[in-house]
């Protein structure tokens, strides 16, 4: 019998071996994988590569740490919608 408990710790095993098995892949095959199945570990490999670039970007346009964070946190959930 599976437990909750049993079930909840083999997501988040999944979730980091995929997340494991993205780095490896390159920027197009990370985009197809989110565009054509919605895969949540590829938009996060995604974020994770370039998400401190996105702030940066934020940060020296906006001039305002706050309002930086905010349009960074967009362009993320932005991007994750269809």
């Amino acid at each position: 019998m599976t437990t909750y408990l049993d079930s909840s710790v083999h997501q988040q095993v999944a979730v980091l071996f995929d997340a494991g098995t993205m780095v490896s892949l390159g920027d197009g095959t990370l985009i197809e994988r989110f565009a054509t199945r919605r895969d949540e570990a590829a938009f996060a490999a995604l974020v994770e590569r370039y998400g401190p670039i996105v702030l940066r970007v934020c940060r020296a346009t906006l001039r305002d740490e706050h309002e930086a964070h905010d349009a960074c946190s967009g362009v993320a959930n932005g991007s994750s919608h269809d």
